[in-house]
């Protein structure tokens, strides 16, 4: 009986040895899964639709690496999770089935996803026993009649521990947690958008060329881009008053010339002349040379004033009685 136990678990371990080199040999085949719980977020009052196309249906990310095929299954997961989320945000959700004309019944705004990038790495390629997922979307937004308003940037990550001899099990798993944090991003972020706020509010939303959809909105990676600031304004041209140089401005009146000093007083000072002024004219013949904006120096002493510090004179002596 333990013989025959014995043989049964080696013959499944040779299995799975077996799965895993036709794994590394012929490719690993992973199909992703729609694992997203509904959102618990505020539904908004907005009939939407949803467009879906063919590529992305059916889209499959194909890698070849280190000589192993690898083959991962994305669309079909998707277009079930995008339905489920959607139904959870919006007051009704349609499915569109042609983009290039308005829908039948009246929308407020339609979506299309897309997918951006998908990659991922492997223990092998990190060095870490860890599988991890990065998907990249594209969400365009139209509005009822099927013009293009807006553009949006999302991006998913997921990790996952790696399996025992399973390469596709932890990739699937990596790649659900990548779907579910895509999904959390859109269902917080996307209320907040500018565009979605002027749909709520009824107010126009202008339409934006196809090739610039690139540069619109982001969810998840960076905040909305505001609007681009105006070029500045070009420096008014200075008044006609102000543009006249100081130096070839009228020159103020000058003052009166001041009257000739007195004799042994010194000379008033003159008014200070404005800086714009024009310098003052020369003084008139006989009434003396012009103030100067300082005071004058001290007048000397004359030759034959003693010193200031000399004692006073003695008085001379009597004169000698003339003879008798």
């Amino acid at each position: 009986m333990r013989q025959q136990t014995s043989m049964r678990q080696l013959a499944a371990w040779a299995a799975l040895a077996g799965l895993a080199l036709l794994a590394g040999c012929g490719g690993v085949h992973v199909t992703a899964e729609n694992t997203l719980p509904r959102p618990l977020v505020e539904e908004l009052p907005l009939r939407a639709g949803v467009y879906y196309s063919a590529e992305f249906r059916s889209y499959t990310a194909r890698e070849k690496r280190a000589g192993t095929q690898w083959e991962i299954i994305l669309g079909g997961a998707h277009v079930a999770a995008i339905d489920r989320l959607t139904k959870a945000m919006f007051e009704s959700v349609v499915t569109v089935t042609e983009l290039g004309k308005p829908p039948p019944a009246p929308l407020d705004v339609v979506l299309e996803p897309r997918f951006e990038e998908y990659s991922f790495l492997t223990p092998r390629d990190s060095g870490s026993e860890i599988y991890s997922v990065t998907i990249k979307y594209r969400i365009n937004i139209y509005d009822g009649a099927a013009r293009l308003i807006d553009s949006l940037v999302l991006t998913g990550f997921g990790n996952e521990p790696a399996g025992a001899l399973s390469s596709g099990a932890p990739l699937a798993a990596a790649t659900r947690k990548a779907m579910r944090d895509a999904g959390a991003k859109f269902a917080a972020q996307f209320p907040d958008q500018p565009v979605v706020r002027k749909l709520l509010r009824h107010e126009p939303v202008p339409p934006i060329a196809p090739e610039s959809a690139a540069a619109e909105g982001s969810v998840g990676e960076v905040q909305p881009a505001a609007g681009k600031p105006a070029p500045p304004a070009p420096a008014s041209k200075p008044a006609a008053a102000a543009a006249v140089p100081a130096a070839v401005a009228p020159a103020a009146a000058p003052p009166p010339p001041a009257a000739a000093p007195a004799s042994g007083a010194a000379p008033a000072a003159a008014p200070p002349v404005p800086p714009t002024a024009a310098p003052a004219p020369p003084p008139t013949p006989g009434t003396g040379p012009a103030a100067p904006a300082t005071a004058p120096p001290a007048q000397a002493p004359p030759p034959d004033a003693p010193p200031p510090d000399a004692p006073p004179p003695s008085p001379p002596p009597d004169p000698a009685p003339p003879p008798r």
